[in-house]
């Protein structure tokens, strides 16, 4: 015999069990239950008439002296009898009510955690979707300013640019670092080095001279030789951009946003108080340009051009300018302790006040440049040339490290550990 006929054999039959399987009762159809209820009624009649007729007439069948004796016995045997009735009906009356009671409340439980469970799903779904509009709408945003920074009209570039710095600036985590990419390459397909032929420079007016650095001739304040050129609208608004990012957010959410302008054309670019540390700037040029107080901490400058350029209090602390050119740059009052200037030409350079304290300058032309107060300690200038250095002193020299072949100007005298020294020309 089948395990299925097995299970059917211990099945009771349907017409015994009007309540369906046993102990399914608040799971039976309403056609069930009323059956049930019925035959429950009926069940409590034929109880009762036999507790209140049966069982009393039963109990008193001995003989009596009259019927009317007989009939005080067997209603005294009827008291206690339908006492027990009562409290046995009372007692299943207060039982199903009580059980009533539960399943009611049960029931508005039941019912509240599934209108809960309900108003969390459509609160998660709904959130879901505004979140997916969201980003949808971001995505948009993205594609629709990229378009733009590629259409030919330049306001049109610009309005894109901006556009993006906004999405940046909305959306951080998800746009932050791409479209900080996306304007660094911009800058590098719209002004690369050298020029292309259809790349137009934007001539300004000749810029002032500047005391203390040599730059030329001039007449009444201005300087007579070729006028100051500076980039064009859409290369300076993404300069402005990358210049002004929030390095503390990069920090915080530890976003690696590397920069790179390497072998651009940014000659004239305002770049004053640009913040741009550890940027990638190999090779470009950046002739004239503006970049008081700009932070280039760690910043690559390897073979960077820099004559003229303007950058009192600029922050160069651990930055490479190897072979950098910076002939009659304003570096005054700038910090760059540790700094790598390693065959760097620096004729004519404005150095004072200048924070070079254990800065690299071995190899490098420094002559004619100006050193009043500029902090040398522990500075590293073998082989440099420092002949025509304006306001060095001996005060200064005795800080550095130099070696046989460093020239200084003449009245000073090499440190005496200058002859222990090698000659060398380091390029790091």
């Amino acid at each position: 015999m089948t395990d299925a006929g097995s299970e059917s054999a211990k099945q009771p039959p349907s017409w015994l069990s009007p309540f369906g399987r046993p102990g399914r009762w608040f799971s039976v159809t309403p056609l069930r239950r009323t059956w049930a209820a019925i035959l429950l009624i009926l069940l409590a009649l034929g109880l009762l008439t036999l507790a209140l007729w049966v069982v009393p007439e039963v109990l008193n069948r001995r003989d009596f002296k009259d019927a009317a004796e007989r009939a005080t016995a067997v209603n005294a045997a009827r008291v206690p009898v339908a006492g027990l009735f009562l409290a046995v009906v009372g007692g299943l009356t207060a039982w199903a009510g009580h059980r009533s009671v539960q399943q009611a409340r049960r029931a508005m439980e039941e019912a509240g955690r599934q209108h809960q469970e309900k108003l969390e799903a459509d609160k998660l779904a709904a959130a879901r979707t505004a979140d997916l509009t969201r980003q949808a709408q971001y995505t948009d945003r993205y594609i629709k300013a990229v378009q733009l920074i590629s259409d030919e009209q330049i306001s049109a570039r610009v309005g894109g640019l901006y556009a993006l710095e906004q999405l940046a600036r909305d959306v951080p985590l998800s746009y932050y670092v791409t479209v900080m990419d996306v304007v660094a390459a911009y800058v590098r397909d719209r002004a690369p080095w050298p020029p292309r032929r259809d790349q137009s420079a934007t001539p300004t007016a000749p810029r002032p001279v500047r005391s203390r650095v040599a730059q030329g001739s001039s007449r009444q304040g201005t300087l007579t030789a070729t006028p100051r050129i500076q980039p064009p609208v859409d290369v300076q608004t993404a300069l402005t951009i990358l210049g002004r990012r929030d390095i503390d957010f990069e920090e915080d959410a530890e976003l690696k946003v590397a920069v790179d302008l390497a072998r651009t054309d940014l000659r004239g670019a305002y770049l004053r108080e640009a913040r741009l540390p550890k940027a990638f700037l190999e090779g470009a040029h950046l002739e004239d340009a503006d970049l008081e107080g700009a932070d280039l901490r760690d910043a690559e400058l390897d073979g960077a051009h820099l004559e003229g350029a303007y950058m009192p209090g600029v922050v160069l602390q651990g930055a490479l300018l190897q072979r950098a050119h910076l002939q009659g740059a304003d570096l005054m009052g700038a910090q760059a302790r540790g700094a790598s200037f390693a065959q760097a030409h620096l004729e004519g350079a404005d150095l004072g006040v200048a924070y070079l304290q254990g800065a690299n300058l071995e190899g490098a032309r420094l002559q004619g440049a100006n050193f009043t107060a500029t902090r040398l300690q522990g500075a590293r200038l073998k082989a440099a040339d420092m002949t025509g250095a304006l306001t060095l002193t001996q005060g200064q020299l005795d800080t550095v490290r130099v070696s046989r072949d460093t020239r200084i100007p003449d009245g000073l005298v090499l440190p005496l550990v200058a002859a222990e020294e090698p000659s060398s020309t380091s390029n790091g």
